[in-house]
């Protein structure tokens, strides 16, 4: 895999009209929500959360003071305090179920609209590298966002690999049965041992997320349906698991620089706002073009 022609490509973006058209709507809409929110509701979501926050603390102080004493016991009593602690926080908020309600549903729906405007900026990423996409309306972004669901149940569950399924089958069996005899030494222990064997399944989960990370591609290139384009997408990855693990790994590093540096400039809290919707939206077309081109390649190696 070439990773400086798909680093040079990234930037293609600016070049394309309709891109550049579908990055100004979505950095819009992230301008306008941020605005409402900001000059509406941010001073009674803030309360509300510095409140939860100091109740949490409360607890853990509550959790600590009961170190020695045994685990059911334990989480009988954060049973009984965080329903407490919600129920005092929204008495003291009588308005804080509406808000965040509203706060919940409208964050839903802007990532939706977001959503749809990011996937036809990926569309002509891919268009760029002469892959041509199936037609892209609404019925069809709501089968993508079904086939990425799907998509990390089965990297989850190892549903392609049966071996691993298996396995996690068998750790699933040692959480349920330790659960279970919780109250005796033995749950103890099958419940540390289920905690030993998800932390290596952990690489197993994301082997098998690499193996289906082109699957939403294979979706939009052709008219098939999401689990055929969730198997097809499976055996496109067959063998290429470290050079795409290695593009994902160069995207990720250079995310992370560039945010982080970000994040120190020294502003206040709605300049560096508007100062990291910028770079979002920057990093959306650069992002879209990075993995097209990424599947471009794959693609090429069948």
């Amino acid at each position: 895999m070439d990773y400086s022609i798909i680093l040079n490509n990234s930037f293609k973006w600016k070049k394309n009209k309709e891109a550049m058209k579908y990055l100004k709507i979505w950095f819009l809409i992230n301008l306008i929500s941020f605005l409402v929110y900001f000059f509406t509701i941010s001073d009674t979501i803030n309360k509300i959360y510095v409140q939860i926050i100091m109740k949490i603390y409360g607890m853990s102080y509550g959790i600590l003071l009961m170190g020695s004493r045994p685990l059911i016991e334990i989480l009988k009593f954060i049973a009984e305090v965080l329903p407490q602690l919600i129920i005092t926080t929204l008495n003291q908020f009588p308005e804080s179920i509406t808000i965040i309600s509203i706060t919940f549903v409208g964050y839903f729906m802007i990532l939706l609209i977001q959503g749809f405007f990011s996937v036809l900026i990926l569309l002509k990423g891919m268009n760029f590298y002469k892959i041509k996409t199936a037609p892209f309306n609404a019925t069809k972004y709501v089968k993508l966002i079904i086939l990425q669901i799907l998509s990390g149940i089965l990297a989850l569950i190892s549903y392609y690999d049966k071996r691993f399924f298996f396995v996690f089958i068998g750790i699933i069996a040692l959480y349920l049965i330790g659960i279970i005899t919780l109250i005796s030494g033995i749950g103890i222990i099958l419940l540390l041992l289920a905690l030993f064997l998800s932390f290596f399944y952990l690489f197993i989960v994301i082997y098998n997320s690499i193996r289906l990370s082109m699957t939403p591609y294979v979706f939009l290139e052709t008219n098939k349906g999401i689990f055929q384009s969730l198997r097809d997408g499976w055996n496109l990855t067959q063998g290429k698991v470290i050079d795409i693990f290695i593009a994902l790994l160069i995207i990720g590093v250079i995310f992370f620089v560039v945010s982080r540096s970000i994040g120190y400039i020294g502003i206040n809290y709605f300049v560096s706002s508007l100062i990291y919707m910028l770079f979002s939206a920057i990093w959306m077309g650069f992002g879209a073009y990075y993995y097209a081109g990424i599947y471009s390649q794959v693609r090429k190696r069948k």
